[in-house]
């Protein structure tokens, strides 16, 4: 199990400004999150585990299913504004100066996950209303 260490946590400046809800993302809990969470106005999602380990298939069958069942049962149970980030490795091994209007290339795990993540939420906006931001 990966329940945040809530004593790491306590150890940090922010703790007092923040409401902590330690969660495993890895759980597999099919409860309403956004409920859980406390019907949050916005959800920013920076978690991603394994890293720096980008080429481990374990981004791809591991990461991604969970990380899409986290945000699908928020936006399900009433989120409806997620900033998520992604990487300049779902670029691929471009140079010069990125945009965001660019077409993917990822070449690594990570970056194929991520990239993944990103389409299949872009595809659920087309059954379910929510504002995304993918931040690169």
């Amino acid at each position: 199990m990966n329940t945040p260490n809530i004593d790491n946590a306590k150890k940090c400046p922010w703790i007092e400004k923040v409401t902590f809800i330690p969660y495993d993302i890895t759980s597999n809990n099919t409860s309403n999150l956004f409920e859980h969470f406390n019907f949050p106005d916005k959800i920013i999602h920076l978690a991603w585990k394994g890293l720096p380990n980008y080429n481990n298939p374990f981004h791809l069958v591991e990461n991604l299913p969970n990380d899409f069942n986290f945000l699908r049962n928020l936006v399900i149970n009433g989120a409806k504004d997620i900033s998520i980030t992604g990487t300049c490795f779902e670029y691929g091994l471009q140079e010069g100066c990125l945009d965001e209007t660019m077409n993917t290339y990822p070449n690594n795990y990570y970056a194929l996950a991520k990239d993944t993540l990103r389409k299949s939420l872009e595809l659920f906006q087309l059954q379910h209303t929510f504002d995304l931001k993918w931040i690169r």
